[in-house]
């Protein structure tokens, strides 16, 4: 299906472009919503996750009225010629990695009442630390922060859209990976850092991990190795025997030893004390 875009043609000029609807009097007011439309994993060693995701942003500004055609009450424009001809709050993801935004496609509609609406898919990579103290056995919460890049908090307040169709994330999309989604939430926190003073908007999803792999390909075997090793013990104490029991120890140990170097490689190198599954290593490494 073609979706026809109107061009638009404003009396604005230009330096009015840049100052907010309601310059000197309150802070003006966005409304944002993020849809998670596919999920590509978590990099846990470099504390970073991959999205694909709907952002959907809403303000009102009475002077783009004039925008509209009169034959309808509402048109939409491409991005681009709503930035030359329409204020823009300038909304930007806070905790991307660098170079780790993407837009796949963009779309501006303006209403007539003087509503804003723009809709944006962008690929996004996102830097956040992870605690993985209960590794396998933990609850990621992966987060999406949104803030003005030009305006503080005095100026813009976001504020999260009601409307439950607008954010949340695919029905069914963690069904083949390795986190089972159990719920979202949008907040929307101040946050102060030296004169740095941001309204922002926050996305995060709860997510427990699926252990059972980990059961297959790291506690299982270490456990195994462990009942190996102790084999020794029912071994005759003859002479011809003194190197089995002295390999069968050793080999197991050694092979420990790779199993849990291997589990180290599989957490952030700047994590905070010890996860569990560390811990569980170093318990079968000194039976």
């Amino acid at each position: 299906q073609r979706e026809e875009h109107a061009s638009v043609h404003v009396t604005q000029k230009p330096s009015e472009l840049n100052l907010r609807p309601n310059l000197g009097g309150d802070p003006d007011i966005v409304n944002f919503a993020i849809y998670v439309k596919n999920f590509f994993g978590m990099t846990i060693t470099s504390n970073e996750f991959t999205v694909d995701v709907v952002v959907t942003l809403r303000w009102t500004d009475p002077r783009v009225s004039n925008v509209v055609p009169a034959s309808t009450t509402n048109v939409t424009i491409p991005l681009a010629e709503a930035r030359r001809n329409l204020w823009m709050p300038d909304i930007v993801v806070a905790n991307r990695a660098i170079k780790g935004q993407e837009q796949i496609s963009a779309a501006v509609e303006v209403c007539r009442d003087g509503t804003v609406v723009k809709t944006e898919r962008l690929l996004l990579r996102l830097k956040q630390h992870f605690d993985v103290t209960a590794f396998p056995f933990d609850y990621q919460r992966p987060k999406i922060i949104l803030n003005s890049a030009t305006l503080m908090k005095e100026d813009l307040v976001m504020q999260a859209i009601a409307d439950k169709a607008f954010t949340g994330a695919k029905p069914g999309l963690f069904g083949d990976r390795e986190f089972w989604f159990l719920s979202h939430n949008t907040t929307v926190f101040e946050e102060v850092d030296g004169n740095l003073r941001k309204s922002r908007g926050k996305f995060q999803m709860t997510l427990e991990r699926d252990w059972t792999r980990y059961l297959q390909t790291t506690i299982l075997p270490e456990i195994f190795l462990i009942l190996i090793s102790f084999t020794v013990f029912w071994m005759p104490r003859a002479a011809p025997f003194a190197m089995p029991r002295v390999a069968t120890n050793l080999i197991s140990f050694l092979t420990l030893m790779t199993l849990s170097i291997n589990t180290t490689r599989m957490l952030p190198s700047d994590r905070a004390g010890m996860a569990w599954i560390e811990l569980f290593a170093d318990s079968m490494q000194m039976q």
